[in-house]
Parts: structure tokens; C-alpha cells; sequence
């Protein structure tokens, strides 16, 4: 029989600690909603709804495997048009918790492709608001889009060409005229 945690566990989401020395050979489980820490997200509120989340995190020899399951929807900023859209995510994570600390040399020690799935833990005790936070900070993607297919701004109007066409038809006249020559040259190599 797994050890569960239940929310009475967590008055406070954002202070869900853990203390690992606690967790039994035959691990911990447990699921629920969970308010994304916004401190840890930049100061952005990116969910206005808690994300669902099943977590299980066992012991092995000398340090702990968590794996976990997460889902929600997320307010996103456009980097084209700059409009705001929701986006679903659903994702999977696997963490290895390493409880010792590092000193000597071994903290100066550069990170292997297979040891970047560690998480090195200072302490008996891990907060889970902060994997989880960690895990949805990673899922996003440095270019957010509300679509493929999104046009964008206009470069020289600043309309949305999603939603009009702008009167930017003399685009020629709008040109920086620093940039003048370069256009002449354009307009030879066309002929």
C-alpha cells in the first residue's frame, strides 16, 4: 500500500513540502490540482485555473525517482500579433531527486546530458510547487504562437494583419532612408 498525500497535507499550495527521509520503499503518490507559483513564473499569472497533476516518487539506493503527469490551460501572449490566446498543455516528466549535497569539486563539475534530469536537493525536504513550476516553465516554447498561420504586425503601421489589411500600400515611401541604397540596388538586380 503507497503512502498518499492529502491536501490537508498543503493549507498553503504554493508550501507543498515533502520530507523525504518520510517516503517508504514503496513510494508516495498523489494527484490534485495545484496553483502555479507566480513568483516563479516572472511575475506572470500564465493559468487562471489551478493545472492537474498525478505525481509518484519512489526511493532507489541513494536518491528518489519522481515521475508525473500534468495538465491545464495557460494565457499566452502571441510573438507576432502580440494577442492574447489560450493554449492546453499536457505533459509527462521523470526527476531523480539526489538529497546529498555537492561540495569540493564535484560542485564546480559540469552536468552530462544524462545527469540533466537530476535534480540536486540541499536539504530532507523538497516543495513540489517548485518541480511543478520548474516542469511548466519548461514545456513553454521561446516563440509562442496563436497560430501558424498568424501574419502578425505590420512593420510599418502597427495594425494586427490578422484581423485587417492596413493602407501601407506605398510601402516604398515608408522606407528608412538610411536604408534608401539598399532598395536601389534591390530594384537593379529585379531588372
Amino acid at each position: 500500500m503507497s503512502a498518499d498525500i492529502i491536501s490537508p497535507y498543503f493549507p498553503k499550495r504554493n508550501k507543498m513540502k515533502i520530507v523525504l527521509d518520510n517516503i517508504k520503499e514503496e513510494g508516495l503518490r498523489w494527484q490534485g490540482d495545484v496553483d502555479l507559483d507566480n513568483e516563479r513564473l516572472m511575475g506572470e499569472s500564465f493559468c487562471e485555473k489551478p493545472a492537474f497533476v498525478k505525481i509518484e516518487i519512489y526511493p532507489v539506493k541513494n536518491y528518489f525517482r519522481m515521475t508525473g503527469e500534468m495538465e491545464g490551460s495557460a494565457q499566452m501572449q502571441c510573438s507576432r500579433c502580440l494577442e492574447s490566446y489560450n493554449k492546453d498543455f499536457q505533459m509527462k516528466f521523470e526527476e531523480v531527486i539526489v538529497k546529498e549535497p555537492l561540495s569540493g569539486e564535484d560542485y564546480e563539475k559540469e552536468l552530462s546530458d544524462d545527469e540533466m534530469n537530476f535534480s540536486f536537493n540541499h536539504g530532507d525536504e523538497i516543495n513540489l510547487c517548485d518541480v511543478i513550476t520548474e516542469q511548466f516553465l519548461l514545456t513553454l516554447s521561446m516563440k509562442n504562437l496563436c497560430s501558424d498561420k498568424c501574419k502578425g504586425l505590420c512593420g510599418f503601421c502597427g495594425e494586427n494583419l490578422n484581423k485587417t489589411t492596413c493602407n501601407c500600400d506605398s510601402k516604398q515611401e515608408n522606407i528608412d532612408p538610411r536604408f534608401a541604397a539598399l532598395m536601389e540596388l534591390k530594384k537593379q538586380n529585379k531588372s
